[in-house]
């Protein structure tokens, strides 16, 4: 198991708050930002979420917080 498996699933309990999940994210490296969205995007498969659905999710936080960068 991945060490951010845990993370990601206690976020999808809301047993931590997103606030802290999109830091821890934000933190990572761009290499494990990218194993991160990958192993979600699976786990989001395995739950039968629509791809469509799952795609909005995972754009649209990128695009919310590539807004909110000032870089």
């Amino acid at each position: 198991m991945r060490e951010y498996a845990a993370i990601l699933n206690e976020l999808a309990q809301a047993l931590r708050p997103m606030s802290r999940g999109v830091t821890w994210f934000e933190e990572l490296a761009s290499e494990d930002q990218f194993a991160v969205l990958r192993d979600l995007a699976g786990y989001s498969t395995q739950r039968n979420v629509a791809r469509d659905i799952a795609l909005r999710g995972v754009t649209g936080w990128a695009v919310s917080h590539a807004a909110a960068d000032p870089a």
